[in-house]
């Protein structure tokens, strides 16, 4: 954790992050997902509906766990705020990793 990230513990393989990440902040998430990524199979759930901010360090982190957890599982980004939304669309994430996932529970 950062100052400005916050990341928390939902579940086994499903985290929180809220606030901004960044090239600062980036590394602690790349820290938690590696754990995540190496600890079974099936989906990895982030919760973003308090991100932010989202810089292309932060998107070189989830593109970087998507691909690592390949076949295995889908990296889901869950209910990202607008902001993140459209950084992620821009940038063509989606495209980028296939296991990518963008979820919205309204």
């Amino acid at each position: 954790m950062t100052d400005r990230l916050l990341i928390s513990r939902v579940g086994p393989r499903h985290l929180r992050v809220a606030g901004e990440l960044d090239m600062a902040s980036s590394p602690a998430l790349a820290e938690e997902l590696r754990g995540l990524v190496g600890s079974g199979e099936g989906p990895v759930i982030l919760e973003l509906a308090d991100l932010t901010f989202l810089d292309s360090t932060g998107l070189r982190v989830l593109i970087d766990a998507a691909q690592k957890l390949g076949e295995s599982g889908d990296l889901v980004l869950r209910n990202p705020t607008r902001a993140a939304t459209e950084v992620l669309e821009i940038a063509g994430v989606v495209k980028a990793a296939s296991n990518l996932v963008i979820e919205r529970d309204d």
